[in-house]
């Protein structure tokens, strides 16, 4: 096709396309000779940024979350000086947490504190991250009897999202609350090592915070989880009986001592049952010297235990 009939002929589709707009019921597209375009009245903001950001909030108080995500965003557009921008970016947030797009929302509530610093928004941020990280938690713990991946997946993005809490605001209360629930959320994931590291951040770095007798108490129930597998291991007892009475030396007020006693006459059982068992196998073996080691040794050691009132018979039938 020449040249000239290809321009005449995507001119005509041109005016013919225009016409469409022009007369379709949904798209009210003027022509404005100030600016020499086709515009759409209806895309167009509000005369202020106060008034489209009090539009954006009727839109969204009647429940078009996506439309006044669009509303909120003129504001940010067409008045990128004004001092509505830090209210519209909050409130993208809020549009995208109604949705039930957490993770969307924590990023544009992000944006607030990263775009805007000396926005008076700040705590309101916090609060919201805070309230989706634990959200998140929650739905770890509903499917901590279901597929790991599943309730993983959860305890990941609540992970994330107490460490983006504690980055926008280290060094308090909320950051030290956040800082325990990590420790949590590994727990509750079996990664012992792990949320034990994550504990004892919170006593490192906020020794003054209520959180820190939880966080020791916590990090004695990693060992204490740790020191139980199905081969006994020692020194792992010992660590986790160690820890106990950290916490109930520093702690001597806590709510937990009780749990806290519990758990290491619990260590001191198993470590006494193990001892037993070996002082037994050298008394059958009539290696009376080896297994009056052991015997001893639990009198010592583990005095309260019902093993100790076992070896204590054993050891007075010997010859």
């Amino acid at each position: 096709m020449p040249v000239k009939a290809r321009f005449f002929s995507a001119l005509a589709f041109g005016v013919l396309f225009l016409l469409a707009i022009g007369t379709s019921a949904d798209a009210a597209w003027t022509w404005t000779p100030q600016t020499g375009r086709w515009i759409n009245p209806k895309r167009q903001p509000k005369e202020t940024a106060a008034l489209q950001f009090q539009y954006g909030e009727e839109i969204l108080a009647q429940g078009d979350t996506e439309k006044a995500i669009d509303e909120f965003r003129k504001v940010l557009r067409y008045f990128p000086e004004s001092n509505y921008c830090d209210l519209a970016q909050y409130s993208i947030g809020r549009a995208l947490e109604a949705e039930g797009e957490y993770e969307d929302a924590i990023e544009e509530y992000q944006k607030v504190i990263e775009d805007y610093p000396n926005t008076q928004l700040f705590g309101h941020v916090l609060e919201k991250q805070r309230a989706i990280a634990d959200r998140f938690f929650d739905l770890g713990v509903q499917n901590e009897e279901r597929f790991f991946l599943l309730r993983g997946s959860n305890f990941d993005k609540a992970i994330e999202t107490y460490r983006k809490l504690i980055e926008n605001q280290p060094f308090t209360e909320l950051s030290a609350e956040a800082q325990y629930r990590i420790g949590l959320c590994y727990f509750k994931l079996e990664l012992y090592d792990e949320a034990s590291a994550e504990f004892q951040k919170v006593i490192d770095f906020y020794p003054a915070s209520k959180w820190t007798a939880e966080a020791a108490f916590s990090g004695a129930e990693c060992k204490f989880n740790q020191a139980l597998p199905s081969e006994y291991d020692k020194t792992a007892v010992d660590d986790a009986i160690s820890k106990f009475r950290y916490f109930l030396r520093m702690y001597p007020d806590s709510t937990r001592t009780h749990e806290a006693h519990s758990k290491i006459a619990q260590l001191q059982e198993t470590a006494a049952e193990h001892d037993f068992k070996i002082g037994m196998y050298y008394h059958h073996n009539m290696r009376y010297d080896s297994a009056r080691v052991y015997f001893d040794s639990i009198l010592r050691e583990y005095p309260e235990t019902e093993w100790a009132r076992k070896a204590r018979e054993t050891l007075a039938k010997m010859p």
